[in-house]
């Protein structure tokens, strides 16, 4: 057979509906865009002409996640005015929601960064403090390093309506942000009496700023909410810093290898850009509990084994130590490929995990 000669095309791009069109947008000389036509609710807004308030996909009811009415109106107006050429279904694949399966809808939102790859920035500060962190196994150091090396600028913001507040003011019109330590000194107290609902009451405006800002009503709160693995990454601090027993920073972290791009990396970054290095000496990445058709254990899947019945008939020591072990890890890879139901894999888990549990508390048993 010839090689399929290539053909020409015709592909109709807009900034705001996707990355790959946004990156052609700003290749050709763009930097501002059209306004958006789909709001937070998948429905065109009010300024879009002919389909205002018309769904793109449904959002709720028994039929979210399904084509809503725009499509169709779309179809329909451009028969009506003769523009369409032709029309059909054609079985692609489509990004969609990992947790709960429903299509992802691409919009362009104003959203902030935090700086990756700027010189002597938080890019090489990461890279330099995983050469200084020790990884068990070995290869989890490459999976690390090689994802810090190549992700973009850290996305922070999200729009949610619950979750800890980025707390910025910007100005009206230009969208610089508010740089005074006294405003944040204000903020800080807040938070440490009333918590981060102090923010999002209707008068934080003026509470935080008047007196201090001489155009205060100049600025406008920032209703986004920090990115909950911006979160996650500052554990560390509140956990370990100022606590008796403990020192910072930490010997070990220990998780999934999902969470090297996860928990991780984000401590990695949230400390090195406030403390000058990772927040861990070592890193064990472990694997995952397998259900017996091979695919690893989920809640989104809905194929867990609820630890607490584990605990009733095995003890809760197989929980804690038992998953790691790598008699545990061979028992189980053996029960994948059996017809033998989950309860006789654990079962045969626990024996070995028994035995390495006693050893240890016979070590660590003070003596005399």
């Amino acid at each position: 057979m010839s090689p399929r000669k290539p053909a020409p095309a015709l592909c109709t791009r807009r900034p705001d509906h996707g990355a790959e069109d946004y990156d052609v947008w700003l290749a050709n000389g763009h930097t501002r865009i059209s306004p958006k036509p789909v709001g937070p609710d998948g429905a065109y807004y009010d300024h879009v002409p002919l389909f205002a308030g018309l769904q793109v996909i449904r959002t709720t009811g028994k039929k979210t996640g399904k084509d809503g009415p725009a499509n169709g109106a779309v179809v329909d107006k451009l028969v009506e005015v003769g523009a369409l050429l032709a029309r059909g279904r054609i079985e692609h694949s489509y990004p969609h929601s990992w947790r709960s399966k429903a299509p992802v809808i691409f919009r362009n939102t104003p959203q902030w960064f935090i700086p990756m790859g700027e010189a002597g920035g938080l890019r090489e500060k990461a890279v330099a403090a995983i050469e200084n962190t020790r990884f068990y196994p070995p290869r989890g150091k490459n999976r690390l390093l090689s994802m810090v090396e190549g992700r973009p600028d850290w996305l922070i913001s999200r729009q949610r309506a619950w979750g800890v507040p980025l707390t910025l003011f910007v100005k009206k019109g230009t969208g610089e942000y508010l740089k005074n330590e006294a405003v944040n000194a204000r903020i800080l107290e807040a938070f440490a009496a009333e918590g981060a609902d102090a923010w999002f009451a209707d008068n934080a405006q003026e509470r935080f700023l008047k007196g201090l800002v001489d155009d205060w009503q100049a600025y406008e709160k920032v209703e986004d909410i920090l990115d909950v693995w911006f979160d996650s990454g500052c554990t560390h601090v509140f956990t370990l810093e100022n606590r008796e027993g403990l020192k910072w920073p930490a010997d070990l972290y220990l998780e999934g290898t999902d969470q090297h791009r996860g928990w991780f990396q984000s401590s990695l970054l949230e400390s090195c850009g406030t403390r000058g290095r990772a927040p861990y000496d070592g890193v064990f990445t472990h694997g995952f509990v397998m259900a017996e058709d091979g695919r690893k254990m989920s809640k989104s899947l809905g194929n867990v084994i609820d630890p607490a019945d584990i605990a009733r008939t095995n003890g809760v020591e197989i929980c804690a130590c038992g998953w790691p072990h790598r008699t545990c890890r061979k028992i189980c890879a053996w029960g994948r490929k059996s017809s033998k139901p989950r309860p006789i894999v654990i079962a045969r888990c626990a024996t070995p995990c028994a035995i390495c549990w006693g050893r240890y508390r016979a070590l660590m048993k003070p003596s005399g």
